[in-house]
């Protein structure tokens, strides 16, 4: 399976909100993290090779998790594509349709990655 993890490291609004505000930031950065990974999925499936179909049908974004520590979301593609979704995205002499492309989970990962602290941020003015 093709795999994206967040991390969110040197934030320290976020460590101040966690300090004071614990639960409140948990449940904003699960609804942030929730938000951005579901817009990469979105964005990716306009992009991913569809020959079959089966490979987009793969698509998965998992509910997010915490630990006590960390908020966690896989997301990703595999499952009955599993045997060949890593070389479709990582081919970039494959031949696809038009607007169909390799890196079809890391280009809009590095384009809305960037956007989850705004997520977060929403998330957090939109907590009571």
């Amino acid at each position: 399976m093709i795999r994206l993890e967040f991390h969110l490291e040197g934030m320290e609004w976020l460590i101040l909100k966690l300090t004071t505000e614990p639960e409140r930031l948990k449940r904003a950065a699960m609804k942030g993290v929730t938000r951005t990974a579901m817009q990469i999925m979105a964005l990716s499936q306009e992009i991913v090779p569809r020959k079959t179909g089966v490979l987009a049908g793969s698509g998965t974004v998992l509910p997010v998790e915490f630990d006590g520590q960390n908020v966690t979301c896989e997301m990703g593609y595999g499952g009955a594509a599993s045997a060949y979704a890593e070389r479709v995205h990582e081919d970039l002499l494959m031949s696809h349709a038009p607007g169909k492309t390799a890196k079809y989970l890391e280009r809009p990962f590095l384009e809305e990655g960037p956007k989850l602290l705004e997520h977060i941020a929403e998330a957090l003015s939109e907590e009571p």
